[in-house]
C-alpha cells in the first residue's frame, strides 16, 4: 500500500477531489491488489470506494469480478452494486441487465431475509434500484418483467415500478406515471408549524453535494446556479434542480412532458456526508396542468401537488400526504425562465404515530 493510499483510506469524510486526482498508476495497482487480496473486508470496501472515485479503467473490471462472486464475498458484492452507477451509465446498465438475465425467473429469485435468512446482495430489488439511477429505455422490458412476475415480493415490484417511472421521466416517455396516492393530504397544523428557512445555496455547498453524490444523481444535470438551501430545525437540505436542455424553457418541461425535476439531498450531522433524500417528478395531466410528486428513493410518495401556468411562467404547490410518522408540510413556489423559486415553505413539529417498520429496503447509495 502506498503512503498516498494509506492517507486517503483513513480520511474520515469521503475523499478530497484534489487528492484523488493525484493518484498514479502505482496507486491504482495497489488499490486493485487490496481489493483482490486478503485484506480485511472493511479495508477492501474502502479501497473499492476509492478505486471507483478515481475513475480509473480497472474499476469496471474489478466491479464485474465482484458481482460474479456474491456467494463468496457478499459484503464486497453489495458494495460493488452500490457503486456501479458511478461508472459509465451504458456499461453499468448492460452489466445490471446481464445479472438480471442470469438470475433466472424473477419469482424464484431470493429478495430479502424472509426468503434466505440473509439479504441477497444481488436481489432483484437492489438491481432494480440501481437501474432506476442509471437505466435507459433499454432496461424497460427487464423491469416490466419484474413488475409483472406473479408471486414476487411486493417491495421488489414496487422498486421495479419506480425504476420504470424514473426512466420515463428521464426519457420524456408518456407512460409509467405513479398511481394516485391512496392517502389524503395531511391537514396543516397552523398552531404548531414553523417556517422553513429558504436561501440560495452557495456555490461551495452545491459543488460539494454534487461531488459527493456522483453516480447517485439519477441522471439529472444538477443546476448548481439555482440550487436552494433549506433548513428546518437541525435538518439541512439542498434542492438541486435538473437543468433544462439547451433551448427548452423549464416551464415547458414541467407542464409538457414527464420530467425528473430535481433532487433533495440531506447532509448528515455526524459525518457531514450527503445522500439523496427525495426525488421530485412532474407528469402532465392536460394542456394546462401537471402533477407534481415528491418520492423517497424507494418510490413512496411523501408529498403531492400540481404545477399550473402563471403568466409567462408557472406556479406550483405541494402538501404532505398522511402516512405513519409524517409531519404536515407545505411548499409553494414559481418557475420563471430557467429558475425555480420557493416563495413559502412551512413544516409542522408533530409527527403522526409511526407504524411497524418494514423488514428491508433497497440501499440508497
Amino acid at each position: 500500500m502506498t503512503r498516498r493510499i494509506e492517507d486517503l483510506l483513513h480520511h474520515k469524510h469521503g475523499f478530497p477531489a484534489d487528492a484523488v486526482a493525484r493518484l498514479d498508476d502505482e496507486d491504482i495497482r495497489s488499490l486493485v491488489g487490496m481489493i483482490r487480496g486478503g485484506d480485511a473486508q472493511t479495508n477492501r470496501v474502502r479501497a473499492l470506494d476509492l478505486l471507483v472515485a478515481s475513475g480509473a479503467r480497472p474499476a469496471q473490471e474489478v466491479i464485474a469480478e465482484l458481482l460474479q462472486r456474491d456467494a463468496q464475498d457478499p459484503m464486497l458484492c453489495a458494495a460493488a452494486l452500490a457503486k456501479i452507477t458511478r461508472l459509465p451509465a451504458p456499461w453499468a446498465e448492460s452489466m445490471l441487465l446481464d445479472l438480471l438475465k442470469k438470475a433466472g425467473p424473477p419469482a424464484a429469485t431470493p429478495c430479502n431475509e424472509a426468503d434466505t435468512g440473509r439479504p441477497s446482495p444481488l436481489g432483484p430489488a437492489r438491481m432494480a434500484a440501481a437501474l432506476g439511477r442509471c437505466g435507459s429505455r433499454a432496461a424497460i422490458p427487464a423491469l416490466q418483467a419484474l413488475v409483472d412476475a406473479p408471486g414476487l415480493d411486493p417491495m421488489v415490484s414496487a422498486q421495479a415500478r419506480f425504476a420504470l417511472t424514473l426512466i420515463a421521466c428521464r426519457e420524456g416517455l408518456p407512460s409509467f406515471e405513479p398511481a394516485p396516492p391512496a392517502a389524503p393530504a395531511l391537514p396543516a397544523d397552523d398552531e404548531n408549524d414553523r417556517p422553513v428557512r429558504v436561501l440560495p445555496a452557495t456555490a461551495k455547498a452545491a459543488d460539494e453535494a454534487v461531488h459527493a453524490l456522483a453516480g447517485q444523481l439519477f441522471g439529472i444535470r444538477p443546476d448548481r446556479l439555482h440550487a436552494i438551501d433549506l433548513a428546518c430545525g437541525a435538518q439541512q437540505l439542498l434542492l438541486l434542480p435538473n437543468q433544462a436542455p439547451d433551448g427548452i424553457r423549464l416551464t415547458k418541461l414541467a407542464l409538457g412532458r414527464p420530467w425528473l425535476a430535481g433532487l433533495v439531498t440531506v447532509q448528515s450531522q455526524e459525518d457531514h456526508g450527503h445522500s439523496v433524500w427525495r426525488i421530485v417528478l412532474t407528469h402532465p395531466q392536460d394542456s394546462d396542468r401537471a402533477r407534481l410528486t415528491v418520492h423517497r428513493t424507494d418510490g413512496t410518495i411523501t408529498m403531492e401537488g400540481q404545477v399550473l401556468p402563471d403568466g409567462d411562467g408557472a406556479r406550483f404547490s405541494l402538501h404532505t400526504l398522511r402516512r405513519p410518522g409524517a409531519t404536515a408540510a407545505s411548499v409553494e413556489g414559481r418557475v420563471h425562465g430557467d429558475a425555480l423559486q420557493i416563495v413559502r415553505a412551512r413544516s409542522g413539529v408533530r409527527r403522526l404515530e409511526s407504524g411497524t417498520p418494514r423488514a428491508w429496503m433497497p440501499p440508497r447509495g
